[in-house]
């Protein structure tokens, strides 16, 4: 296959634009759908399935933002025979040959002529004078963005599925930010190098000394793909903070060495049980010499591919067979059981450094804590003796704390919350947490709510822990009778069956005026992330345990390394079989925060064989954190104990 075309099918495959089977859909009457959003009509021709998305746009200061644009990017899209059926608002094309053709508008340039996807809108909205927005799209999978001004807010992998409308809820649109850098390439002139988002308006080119900007990003963790025709594709990660201003490592192309790329494997057909969104198209996965951020390692593909260097393509897994989403990003899942829909998000699979002997891992590493984790591999040092590197990810975390199946949500204003009695879980925002539950019982929900399900491992937890210790998310949540110990402006809704302090579930929002919202309750730090980790209420997890006699750790029923006593968490523990479940080290009476703004604490009361709980409760204050242990007997069951499912597809 020739160089450009195979690089065309790879980014096609990137906007979610190959070719897909066959689906039939409903037809919705006329030669068209009218799809309305608040301030906008668009037509889509021929037979496509709709849904709603409802969201307010939020000014940082609280306010509602009127006139504020909504636009969505299309990922994955609707499916009409064998090709992604185009509308007037700028939605892909998809031929046979691989390529993207233009639209109606004319607003996307041909690949052809482009050579690049810079994914044009699938359907806008305008916010009203509430700042409430509806925007109307076929089924599909999109990135949203809300843009007010200079501010904006940025939702990926959003998964519009036939129902009722989905609700995106309050978003705050914060100052964007903007990156620089430069692409080293063979030659004197480095003009043209193209640096670009698929599946979003961002693109950048380099000038002749090969520098670029991208300015007006908003907050958010990117996939960025920097190419130019003769010269090798290349891709890396980067977390966008809000007003920030980064210079980024210098990018390196080499030459183009392939004369053809990997054949795209189609995916199968979707069964009648299935949604009717295709699962997620396969991403090539390219590391970049000059920065050693880590990417997933690729799974088998089921189907034999050639996969000449330097470029590789991976085939996702890991997935639910109904989850269109990017395997690479967060992103949410619904799940419906029992006719319950509860919230679900995919933490992707990634790498990070555990630093044993931080004095020997190079000076970036000075004054570091044994067991800190950071995102690069350090500088100096010796792998397995000064640093180790885990792999982590490739699951679905409840996005709150589990409830009866049969709780009742409360209203926004916090009213007509019911605790429920069903022993079926369900995992939604506003409820009651399901508390008053032993270790056993907790494994015995899980395990009934859902074949793919489990009562979250200590290595599951841990993965939310350390994905946002190396973005550097201060994670906070209802630690201080609801309000947040490190936040005098963030509170919670209380929990209305219970005098003590307890949170509903995933209230978490700042006081009028600070225009702080829910994502400062997740790991990400935005809306599409875990909630309600910090504080609350305490959760089981499954793999940990101490032994009935000698305090030792126990890991899956096998005895391994010493359980420390009670006090503040000063290290944690690098030993091989333990590091990856985020256990202390070593304790002591120093109450400063060794990692992060929490001075975590470990807790080892009482005799016999106990299981772990994580994060604290509504009383700990600042002892509650991600590296919080309490060890308490299998059995106990009080206000102050949870849980949270986890579900994992081959």
């Amino acid at each position: 296959m020739h160089r450009r075309t195979g690089l065309l099918l790879l980014l096609a495959l990137l906007a979610g634009c190959y070719d897909l089977p066959r689906v039939g859909l409903p037809r919705l009457g006329g030669t068209g759908a009218s799809l309305s959003g608040t301030g906008s009509t668009s037509t889509v021709a021929g037979p496509v399935e709709v849904v709603s998305l409802t969201g307010q746009a939020l000014a940082v200061s609280g306010e509602t933002l009127a006139g504020a644009l909504v636009r969505a990017f299309p990922l994955e899209g609707p499916v009409e025979g064998s090709t992604l059926v185009s509308n007037q608002s700028g939605s892909l094309v998809s031929n046979h040959a691989g390529n993207l053709v233009s639209n109606q508008t004319g607003s996307l340039r041909t690949v052809q002529d482009a050579g690049r996807v810079v994914q044009a809108e699938s359907g806008r909205a305008t916010c009203d004078g509430e700042g409430r927005f509806t925007l109307v799209l076929p089924v599909g999978v999109y990135n949203v963005e809300l843009v007010a001004g200079s501010v904006k807010h940025w939702l990926p992998e959003v998964a519009a599925k036939a129902g009722p409308p989905l609700a995106l809820g309050a978003l705050t649109l914060r100052p964007t930010g903007r990156l620089s850098g430069r692409v080293e390439v063979p030659g004197a002139d480095k003009a043209g190098v193209e640096i670009l988002v698929p599946g979003s308006p961002y693109l950048a080119h380099t000038d002749r000394e090969g520098r670029f900007v991208l300015e007006g990003l908003p907050v958010g963790n990117f996939r960025f793909l920097v190419w130019k025709a003769g010269l090798d594709l290349a891709s890396f990660q980067q977390f966008v903070e809000s007003g920030s201003d980064r210079e980024l490592e210098p990018i390196r192309l080499g030459p183009d060495t392939s004369s053809s790329v990997p054949t795209p494997v189609p995916s199968p057909a979707p069964s009648a049980s299935m949604s009717i969104l295709p699962v997620a198209r396969p991403t090539p996965v390219v590391s970049l010499p000059a920065r050693p951020t880590p990417s997933p390692s690729p799974s088998p593909s089921p189907s034999p591919s050639p996969t000449p260097p330097p470029t590789t393509v991976a085939v996702a897994n890991g997935l639910a067979p109904d989850d269109g989403g990017n395997v690479t990003q967060h992103h949410l899942y619904t799940k419906v059981v029992a006719g319950e829909r509860s919230t679900f998000v995919w933490i992707p699979v990634f790498t990070a450094y555990q630093l044993i002997v931080p004095g020997n891992c190079g000076p970036e590493h000075a004054g570091s804590k044994v067991g800190t984790w950071v995102a690069d591999a350090p500088s100096q040092g010796i792998q397995e003796v000064d640093w180790a590197r885990e792999s982590f990810g490739g699951f679905y975390a409840g996005q709150f704390e589990a409830s009866h199946v049969d709780a009742a949500p409360a209203t926004p204003e916090g009213v007509g919350a019911t605790e429920g009695q069903s022993q079926m879980l369900k995992v939604a925002r506003q409820c009651v947490p399901w508390t008053r539950v032993t270790w056993a019982q907790a494994i015995a929900a899980c395990e009934a709510y859902d074949p793919h399900a489990h009562l979250m491992a200590d290595d599951e937890w841990t993965a939310l822990a350390v994905w946002a210790t190396i973005h550097r998310i201060p994670l906070v949540g209802n630690d201080h009778n609801l309000k947040a110990s490190d936040r005098g402006d963030l509170s919670f809704i209380q929990d209305p069956t219970t005098n003590n302090p307890r949170a509903l579930t995933g209230t978490g929002r700042g006081l009028p005026g600070t225009g702080i919202g829910f994502e400062a309750t997740t790991h990400t730090g935005l809306t599409v992330g875990v909630a309600d980790c910090i504080g609350n209420v305490l959760e089981w997890t499954s793999t940990v345990g101490r032994t009935a006699t000698g305090s030792r750790w126990m890991v899956h029923e096998t005895v391994d390394g010493i359980c420390p006593p009670s006090g503040h968490v000063l290290t944690l523990e690098t030993s091989p079989g333990l590091r990856r479940f985020g256990l202390p080290g070593s304790t002591g009476s120093d109450a400063a925060a060794a990692f992060g703004i929490a001075s975590d604490y470990m807790a080892s009361t009482g005799t016999g064989r106990c299981q772990t709980m994580r994060g604290g409760y509504w009383q700990n204050g600042k002892q509650a954190g991600w590296w919080f242990v309490f060890l308490m007997e299998k059995e106990t069951a009080n206000i102050n104990v949870g849980f949270r499912p986890v579900l994992r597809y081959p």
